[in-house]
Order: structure tokens, then C-alpha cells, then sequence
């Protein structure tokens, strides 16, 4: 499959890079480029997909053609696609046509300026109200850490009041708090 000329340049290689270069340029000349059309000739190869079973040796060179055909079948159509698609993309920087640029003068007064001015003003209104709801959202979070740091607080505060400490002082923190909270409720009842 090799021509004898590129045979004599790959001798002085290993023999694994030899195979390498001719298994390449093999595939150069099906017309393989990359790891899918690699797939696709593989299928080519394969009696049955599902037990991945290769076909008979004798079938290989109906198989390597049928290849080629669908591949050059594909390249063609992808040419043809390529070249519509220019045309295309050629017909589009002409400019429009004149069925277009009535189509779109009369979809321009469609929606009246009343209509445009309310929707202007609704749009403007939610924009309003989303922020409000964001606002909103950011204080309950607030709310509820401040409520969760308030609780951490009252049960450290509790667990320093009811330490055994405090029964060897002569005054004791409750007693302090205590006369403070009397002080107070004599302060409002007077």
C-alpha cells in the first residue's frame, strides 16, 4: 500500500514509527482527518455494531470502498453547502428587498405611543418593586442573624449566671441585676 520510494525513507526508523508514518499517510489518502472520520471507517469494518465483530478479510477492500464513495459522497455535500451558504450570505449584504422594508414599515406602528408610554412606565414601576423586594430580602436576612446572635448571647449570658463562680462571690451577678431591674421598675412606677 506503500510506494517502494517512501518504503526506502522509512528504513533507517524504528519499526514502530515506520508503521506509524504508513498507517498516516494511508490514512491521508482515504481522506481521514480526524478522530470521527477514524469512527466512521472503523464501522466500515465491523459485521455487527452491537458484538463489534469485524467483517472477513476478503470484504475489507468492498469495505475501504465504500468508504471513500460515502466520504467523498459528504465532502461534496458539505462543498455544495459551503458555496449555498456564501451565496447566501452574499444575497443578504445586498440590502433588502423591497417586500422587507414594508413588511417592517408596517410592524413599526403597530403599538401605539400610549401603549409604548404605559409599558415604558410599568417597566419602570417593577423595576422599582424588584429592588423594594431585594431591599426586603437583604433585612430579613439581617433580622434573622441578629436573632440567631441574640440567642447565642442570652445562652452564654445564662451559662455565665448559673457557673458556680458566682456562689463564692459576695455580691453574685443576678443579685446586680436584680437591684438594676428594681431600681428601673421603681424608676417608671414614680
Amino acid at each position: 500500500l506503500v510506494e517502494a520510494k517512501v518504503q526506502k525513507l522509512l528504513e533507517p526508523l524504528p519499526l514502530d514509527e515506520q508503521n506509524l508514518l504508513k498507517i498516516d499517510s494511508i490514512l491521508k489518502v482515504l481522506g481521514v482527518e480526524n478522530a470521527a472520520d477514524v469512527e466512521k471507517l472503523l464501522s466500515y469494518f465491523l459485521a455487527d455494531a452491537d458484538n463489534a465483530e469485524l467483517i472477513h478479510p476478503n470484504d475489507a477492500i468492498k469495505a475501504i470502498k465504500a468508504f471513500v464513495e460515502d466520504h467523498q459522497r459528504r465532502a461534496d455535500a458539505a462543498r455544495g453547502k459551503q458555496h449555498a451558504a456564501k451565496k447566501h450570505a452574499a444575497d443578504e449584504q445586498q440590502g433588502p428587498s423591497r417586500e422587507e422594508v414594508e413588511f417592517w414599515n408596517r410592524m413599526a406602528g403597530i403599538i401605539s405611543d400610549k401603549t409604548a408610554r404605559v409599558w415604558t412606565a410599568l417597566e419602570k414601576s417593577l423595576q422599582k418593586y424588584n429592588e423594594l423586594l431585594l431591599s426586603r430580602s437583604h433585612k430579613i436576612q439581617d433580622v434573622s442573624a441578629l436573632n440567631t446572635q441574640n440567642n447565642e448571647l442570652k445562652a452564654l449570658l445564662n451559662q455565665y449566671l448559673a457557673a458556680k463562680v458566682n456562689e463564692d462571690l459576695i455580691m453574685p451577678p443576678t443579685q446586680t441585676i436584680r437591684l438594676d431591674e428594681f431600681a428601673s421598675f421603681q424608676g417608671a412606677a414614680g
